[in-house]
C-alpha cells in the first residue's frame, strides 16, 4: 500500500507542477519561448522582464495555484498520511523545475513551492510571503527575496515543529524545498555577490546568445 501511495502522490503532484505555465503564457501572450530570454526561466520574474506585468501576473497566479492544488488534492486522497502531503509539496516543485511537458526546462520553483506550503502550514506561508515582499520592496532583487523567504520558511517550520505545531513530515518537506530552491538559484547567488544581478522590472529585449522563438 505504501508503494501505491508513493506512486500516486509523486505522479499527481509532479504532473500538476510540470504544467508549463510560463511557457504557455509566453506562447499565447507574446508568441515567444521565454526560455530564450533573460534568465532562460519560465518563472514569473523572467516573464515580467520579457513580456511585462500582465503576462507575469498570469504566470504567478498559475504557479501558485498548481502547487496549492497538488497538495490539496493529495490531502483529500490521503487525509491521514502526512508524509504523502509533504512529498506532494516537494514533487510539485520538482515538476515545475524540470517539467516533462517542456523538455525538463522550467523555472526555479519559488511560487509553486509557496503555493504548496499553504495547505501544509498557513502561518509559515504568511511569514514567508511577508518576508519576500519586504525584501523585494527594499532591494528589488527577486532572487534575494526568494532566498530570504526560503531561509525564513526553514526557521519558522523548525520553530513550529519544536512547539509540536507542525509534523516532522512537513518540516522535512519544507527543508527539502528550500534546499532545492537555493540550488536552483546558484547563478543568482553568484551574481548577487558580484553585484551584477538584475533588479525587478529591468526589461530584456533580446536573449544574449539565442534568437527568439518564432
Amino acid at each position: 500500500m505504501w508503494l501505491v501511495r508513493f506512486v500516486v502522490t509523486t505522479s499527481l503532484a509532479y504532473v500538476f507542477g510540470a504544467i508549463p505555465t510560463g511557457l504557455l503564457v509566453g506562447r499565447l501572450y507574446g508568441g515567444i519561448d521565454v526560455r530564450n530570454y533573460g534568465s532562460r526561466s519560465t518563472g514569473a520574474t523572467n516573464v515580467l522582464r520579457t513580456l511585462g506585468p500582465g503576462a507575469s501576473a498570469c504566470v504567478a497566479a498559475a504557479d501558485l495555484l498548481k502547487g496549492f492544488v497538488a497538495v490539496l488534492l493529495i490531502r483529500q486522497l490521503f487525509p491521514q498520511q502526512r508524509w504523502t502531503h509533504g512529498l506532494a509539496a516537494f514533487a510539485a516543485a520538482v515538476g515545475h523545475n524540470w517539467p516533462l511537458f517542456a523538455g525538463f526546462r522550467g523555472g526555479k520553483g519559488v511560487l509553486t513551492s509557496l503555493g504548496a506550503l499553504l495547505p501544509l502550514h498557513p502561518p509559515t506561508t504568511g511569514v514567508v510571503f511577508g518576508t519576500g515582499v519586504i525584501v523585494l520592496w527594499r532591494t528589488r532583487y527577486a532572487s534575494l527575496a526568494s532566498l530570504s523567504g526560503a531561509a525564513v520558511a526553514v526557521v519558522t517550520l523548525v520553530g513550529a515543529a519544536l512547539h509540536r505545531n507542525v509534523p516532522a513530515a512537513y518540516l522535512v518537506s519544507g527543508i527539502g524545498s528550500a534546499v532545492l530552491l537555493v540550488l536552483r538559484h546558484h547563478e543568482n547567488i553568484s551574481r548577487l555577490l558580484a553585484g551584477t544581478e538584475r533588479r525587478l522590472g529591468e526589461r530584456v529585449d533580446s536573449p544574449p546568445d539565442a534568437p527568439a522563438a518564432q
